[in-house]
């Protein structure tokens, strides 16, 4: 399915509401409090003063994105100049500008949009197949997809620079959608998962583990996956992968069988690239052979809902786990439970299934549409009736919004405009809002 920019959706809120106007200056905006535009002539009924206290919305160039009412000094026909209120505007040299021109704000329409998108969940979702998640994996976030400005959430980063990886067939599947480069600054630096940030990794003192993940190195040999631990009394332990990986392509880095030491007081988990200024692309990074209850559930569904989850009976790796192919067998989870800590929801999933490993979880659910904040965010539908749904609701609560600080004459008038754009909403809603999905009837496991 396509995306819908908010500067397209407002525009549609505009047409609906009959009050789209939009204009291309005919005078390069000047480093002044001036909008020129001929174009003008054909909307203002040939009167000076037709624009004032109206709102103008700049589209595009150096001063995109500013909206600023009209009226500092009357708007002249004769020339089609409107003023607008504030500081003054950047010069976009020989750049003509688009605006629109209406009697509400951006800030409102924007505000209306927003609040129908999140208020029409969940008549109006977007699906989510998530498998990410492999069961006994104690690593959060360990398929790298959650990020915040490049570096994974739950990691950090030593001596290495992080980047989001999209380019296609550099990451692994199944329904991963980006990896992660990591570009040393000096040698042996790396990203890691640390038991400062993630306390329960130190649950695995005494135990014996295994650490698997993909790399697609520059330079030959130049990945590493590494365990880092650290004793009460001082002692420390550093075990390193000896896989050999070909640059340019995928190569699965392990460390099998790594008993660790007693009385941990510090545990790090490295993706860790050799040479300096060299980059290594890690994905799909997992600790195994330790029972797991709870899992740091994706991002996607912190505003979501979860209808089902299954898990991975049959597969074709070595480690089923490591298909890439849509195409394994799940069967139904029963029992499992969300936790929410206050920071983080989690699944937790009975006992029967802890000591289940390297087995895919295919989680299904729904999530409220995209945020809209910037005229380039885009909300993930170009469904026309979907489109119309958000729009007459949007409409709706730019007219209640509207009838507030007004006079009981204007009141009116308002109540009746919300009753159309609401009674438009019912209508669409009969047609376009998604089914109801159910999810799986909870019977614990035997």
């Amino acid at each position: 399915m396509g995306t819908t920019t908010l500067l397209s959706l407002d525009r549609k809120v505009l047409e609906a509401t009959g009050d789209y106007l939009a204009a291309t200056v005919t005078t390069a905006i000047a480093g002044s409090k001036l909008i020129v535009s001929t174009a003008l002539n054909n909307y203002d009924h040939s009167l000076n003063g037709f624009f004032d206290r109206q709102w103008v919305y700049i589209e595009d160039y150096a001063n995109a994105g500013v909206s600023r009412m009209l009226g500092s000094t009357t708007y002249a026909t004769s020339s089609g100049t409107a003023y607008v209120y504030g500081a003054n505007l950047l010069s976009d040299s020989a750049n003509k500008a688009t605006v629109r021109i209406s009697r509400s704000s951006w800030a409102n329409r924007k505000d209306a949009i927003a609040r129908a998108i999140g208020e029409l969940y969940p008549l109006l979702y977007k699906s989510i197949d998530d498998r990410t998640l492999i069961l006994g994996n104690a690593l959060p976030n360990s398929h790298l997809e959650d990020e915040t400005s490049g570096t994974p959430t739950h990691t950090s980063l030593t001596n290495v620079t992080a980047a989001a990886w999209t380019t296609a067939g550099e990451y692994r599947g199944p329904r991963g959608s980006k990896a992660i480069k990591l570009t040393a600054t000096s040698s042996n630096g790396y990203m890691s998962w640390h038991s400062d940030d993630n306390p329960q990794l130190l649950d695995l003192k005494d135990q014996t583990v295994t650490l698997k993940g993909w790399a697609l190195p520059e330079m030959a040999n130049d990945g590493a996956l590494v365990i880092y631990t650290k004793q009460a009394d001082g002692t420390t332990q550093t075990l390193t992968s000896s896989t050999l990986n070909p640059a340019s392509e995928y190569t699965q880095l392990s460390l099998e069988d790594q008993a660790l030491n007693d009385d941990l007081v510090e545990i790090e988990i490295r993706c860790k690239v050799a040479t300096n200024t060299k980059y290594v692309i890690f994905d799909d990074i997992r600790l195994n052979d330790f029972p797991i209850s709870d899992y740091r559930l994706p991002d996607a569904f912190d505003n979501g809902n979860i209808e089902k989850v299954e898990y991975q009976t049959i597969g074709y790796a070595s480690d089923m786990c490591d298909d890439i192919s849509l195409s394994a067998t799940y069967t139904p989870l029963y029992g499992w439970e969300i936790i929410d800590d206050g920071l983080y929801r989690y699944l937790r999933v009975p006992s029967a299934y802890r000591y289940l490993q390297e087995r895919r979880l295919k989680i299904t659910g729904t999530q409220p549409y995209e945020a809209l904040t910037a005229a380039t965010h885009t909300v993930a539908t170009n469904s026309v009736g979907e489109i119309s749904l958000i729009v007459a609701y949007a409409a709706y609560l730019l007219h209640e919004a509207g009838a507030g600080p007004v006079s009981a004459d204007d009141t009116e008038k308002y109540d009746r405009e919300m009753a159309k754009y609401y009674g438009k909403y019912q209508r669409l809603l009969m047609q376009h809002s998604k089914p109801t999905r159910s999810g799986t009837i909870q019977v614990a496991p035997l």
